[in-house]
């Protein structure tokens, strides 16, 4: 799933955006949140709520932060966040440049006009995570995208592979295995199992807190591959 995240702060203008990213031809790949101004976003990313893409209104009431302040300050250049700012006012079309996007939208917004900046934003979010995890569960084979994968435990001869969202889901697999299969940012902490460090949010002597508040053991014998795979990871910033 990608979390779409909209700021505005009129409730029917928000509205009418949801209403757009479900028309879009993948919306069911999409989670969407909507928020009313800049204190709203900040409260969501305090409580560890993601954001691939963000629709953010460029006007948020008389005497705060702009859009385009907002996403300077909390999305700057490199983030993988992409940005899509839609407005009222045609003159924010130089302003906008100030900070990274990848559309400028004028309200009234068409549906196809919508269209072509999720879909420039989704191909810059698959550039980004090229890979994906096929899973066959429940007879059904899904593709994961590994940047939802939080953790994986092995238990017997199947994996339960665990998703940023709470959700898991079960395969006939070994962690030998699926590590071959995942980028660099997994190590494996304990014989049963495997973390994403992209989820870290505390590195523990005995285990590591994710950011959702879960936490993964780290047995002995790993511990000191575990601490030096994720200071380097700290390190390079992936």
């Amino acid at each position: 799933m990608w979390d779409v995240v909209i700021v505005e702060d009129d409730a029917e203008q928000a509205r009418l955006v949801e209403r757009l990213v479900a028309g879009h031809a993948r919306a069911e790949e999409f989670r969407t949140t909507c928020l009313p101004d800049a204190p709203a976003l900040e409260a969501y990313l305090g409580g560890g709520g993601r954001v691939d893409i963000l629709v953010m209104d460029i006007r948020l009431g008389d005497g705060g932060p702009t859009g385009i302040d907002v996403v300077r300050q909390r999305f700057p250049r490199g983030c993988d966040t992409q940005v899509v700012y839609i407005t009222g006012y045609v003159e924010y079309c130089t302003p906008v440049y100030q900070t990274e996007h990848v559309y400028f939208l004028v309200k009234p917004v068409r549906q196809e006009d919508f269209d072509a900046a999720l879909d420039r934003a989704l191909e810059n979010l698959d550039a980004l995570a090229p890979r994906r995890l096929a899973i066959r569960s429940g007879g059904k084979t899904r593709l994961v995208p590994v940047q939802q994968v939080a953790f994986v435990e092995s238990n017997l001869r199947k994996v339960r592979v665990c998703l940023a969202d709470g959700e898991s889901l079960e395969t006939y697999a070994t962690l030998a295995g699926l590590l071959k299969k995942l980028p660099p940012t997994f190590v494996q902490c304990h014989k049963s199992f495997l973390v994403n460090m992209d989820h870290i949010a505390e590195l523990r002597p005995d285990c590591v807190v994710l950011q959702s508040g879960d936490t993964v053991p780290i047995s002995q014998a790993r511990r000191k591959a575990t601490r030096e795979a994720f200071l380097s990871y700290a390190r390079a910033g992936f």
